[in-house]
């Protein structure tokens, strides 16, 4: 599956890394997470978590855009082929 979702999650994780790198910011200043969690504290877990949570983001917004755009312009542009491929296949035999 993921395989099928790769070219929505090349296409769509920037648009997803950048709020949830200015939303984990936002937390921070206004003191909502705990220290421990803050980018830029020493250790790793603020680190895990920022990549654990932005992962899964990418991955929900990867497959919904396959699913609501990738998948239906696929068939859409699929069936647009086949239709002018089967006039064109129809014109020769006529001509």
């Amino acid at each position: 599956r993921l395989g099928d979702w790769s070219f929505s999650l090349y296409l769509s994780h920037p648009l997803v890394l950048a709020p949830v790198r200015l939303t984990f910011n936002a937390l921070d200043e206004r003191g909502v997470l705990p220290a421990v969690f803050r980018t830029g504290h020493p250790g790793v877990l603020d680190n895990v978590v920022l990549i654990t949570v932005s992962l899964v983001a990418s991955l929900v917004v990867a497959w919904l855009s396959y699913r609501l755009i990738e998948r239906p312009l696929i068939g859409g542009f699929g069936h647009l082929r086949r239709q002018l491929f089967r006039r064109r296949s129809r014109l020769n035999i006529a001509g």
